[in-house]
């Protein structure tokens, strides 16, 4: 199956690329002067937009049609977020998530392994689709014989070849089996989720929690037979230490510290198994932890430093971290770096985990009006304990 996703992914830009040289006796009729050499320059960027949208809305609409609400969507600087059962318009502010994202919260969790297959694969589908139909209404575009074409109209001809282009190189990109920063193209999920493993389960169910935190679940409220089933992956595993990160945090909403703990040490022991990227998220919730519940500054400081290269960590969370070391290192600024972690708490795609990080922002507030003067500033344990 992996050499056919190769196979078929060539033969598409081939295909492609065939169709727009097949087209290319129209190019000797479309002549690209100044203005349509602006027009080209100028739409590139929107078209290249285009095209990732396509292939973006193409994860939505098929994990729509398998029970998949719509989420997320988000392309350059354009970011459309479902929130209260409406869709909102917004910015963006996240330069790791402009190469577009998309993402559906499962309604229930019957045949996950299968849904999700058709969700990933609506991507690289779209982009197909997408590829086709460009290079499809070419031949229309252009000029009839004995006609030449300038200005605005060659630099639009030229743009729905560059959509074909793009369309199509996304389509291969994305079909290809391989992993980039350790993180699975659309092929490789595609062959995985065509596998029934007790591995793929602990997978699919792992995503599943990490869908249902973005769509706004609370960790507390995380579905525990989901959790379980995703730390079913031994630590030294791959997603291991991911599932034992998704762990730490819900224990630690529910105040069990003890646990918190427990899965927070064996995600870091085992935080080489990890993508750099997602490694980010897990030094930052151990200079959380250090700072806030031990009162470790030391610690909390060298977890700090370590926490470096997170693509997907939220600002409001490495504002939030950066306030607590400092809050334990009894160094000033702190109250500055909160209001802003609350401020950038509304740009976060995880709805669910803000929850938890908006109260710890208002218990590090608290414990900071009611601490006692000191060199060492109280561990948060103490006074959460005392408020529950």
């Amino acid at each position: 199956m992996k050499s056919f996703l190769r196979v078929f992914a060539a033969a598409l830009a081939g295909g492609i690329i065939a169709g727009i040289v097949m087209s290319a006796v129209t190019l000797e009729r479309v002549h690209l002067d100044g203005t349509g050499v602006l027009v080209f320059v100028v739409g590139l960027a929107p078209v290249f937009m285009l095209a990732v949208g396509i292939h973006e809305a193409g994860h939505l609409v098929a994990g729509a049609a398998v029970g998949f609400k719509p989420y997320v969507f988000i392309v350059g600087p354009l970011k459309l977020e479902r929130t209260d059962g409406r869709w909102r318009i917004g910015f963006n502010r996240s330069i790791s998530l402009s190469g577009g994202l998309s993402a559906g919260i499962p309604n229930h969790t019957e045949r996950l392994r299968e849904r999700l297959l058709v969700h990933v694969a609506g991507g690289p589908a779209a982009s197909v689709i997408g590829g086709l139909i460009a290079t499809g209404v070419l031949p229309a575009l252009g000029p009839p014989p004995g006609v030449r074409v300038s200005g605005p109209a060659a630099g639009a001809y030229f743009l729905v070849i560059a959509l074909a282009l793009i369309s199509s190189l996304i389509a291969v990109i994305a079909l290809v089996p391989g992993k980039k920063s350790g993180y699975s193209s659309d092929g490789a999920q595609i062959l995985r989720f065509m596998k029934n493993s007790p591995d793929v389960d602990a997978d699919v169910a792992l995503l599943a929690v990490s869908l249902s935190s973005m769509g706004g679940r609370r960790p507390r409220d995380w579905d525990a037979a989901l959790l379980a089933r995703a730390m079913s992956r031994p630590p030294e595993s791959g997603r291991g230490p991911i599932a034992q990160l998704l762990a730490h945090i819900n224990a630690l909403d529910r105040n069990d510290l003890a646990a918190a703990r427990q899965y927070l040490d064996t995600a870091v022991a085992h935080i080489e198994q990890v993508p750099l990227m997602s490694r980010a998220g897990i030094f930052l919730q151990a200079a959380q932890f250090a700072a806030m519940y031990d009162g470790n500054a030391q610690a909390a400081r060298a977890a700090l430093d370590r926490a470096t290269g997170g693509a997907l960590v939220s600002s409001s969370e490495q504002l939030f971290t950066e306030a607590a070391v400092l809050h334990a290192e009894g160094r000033p600024g702190v109250e500055e770096l909160l209001d802003r972690a609350e401020a950038a708490l509304a740009d976060s795609i995880d709805r669910g985990s803000s929850q938890l990080r908006a109260d710890q922002i208002a218990q590090l507030r608290a414990i900071r009006l009611h601490a006692a003067t000191g060199d060492r500033p109280e561990p948060l344990a103490s006074f959460r304990g005392a408020q529950r």
